[in-house]
């Protein structure tokens, strides 16, 4: 039985998505989770998105049948690149994941090329506000090339 777990954007907050083919057994466990929650929206179970949710609906759900997190590991890698391009906040309060920025739909070489960017001004040392700045607007540039994959 192939079970997938995967991330959603739900309500304007990251989430993990438990997906799979109705069937009784599944589905006792899967409402056992605590703190699972039901999307009408995206019609599945989901958890918030952090490391100890996904290792627990792991261990509940590993005996149950083959566990699919692709797009899960895939997103994460390319969250992790997103908040790389993102300079510190003024307060050092960690800041949650923008999801609406356009660095999202950048592609694979521009994200490389932003982060890049971004490093290089963290290196001279520049205020966050003028990173902030000179990211956003090397952001538009990538888009207006459109040079994406």
């Amino acid at each position: 039985m192939q079970i997938t777990i995967k991330p959603i954007h739900h309500r304007g907050e990251e989430k993990l998505a438990i997906i799979y083919p109705f069937e009784k057994s599944i589905d006792y466990v899967v409402r056992s989770i605590k703190g699972i929650k039901w999307t009408q929206t995206h019609k599945c179970w989901y958890l918030p998105l952090s490391k100890e949710t996904f290792h627990i609906a792991c261990s509940k759900l590993k005996e149950l049948g083959q566990i699919d997190f692709k797009e899960l590991k895939i997103y994460l890698e390319k969250r992790k690149q997103v908040a790389a391009t993102i300079p510190a906040p003024i307060n050092k309060l960690i800041a949650k994941p923008d999801l609406t920025s356009p660095a999202w739909k950048l592609g694979k070489e521009n994200l490389a090329a932003l982060e890049k960017f971004v490093q290089q001004l963290k290196l001279k040392a520049y205020s966050p506000s003028t990173i902030t700045t000179y990211r956003n607007e090397f952001l538009q540039l990538l888009q207006l090339l459109k040079i994406s994959l």
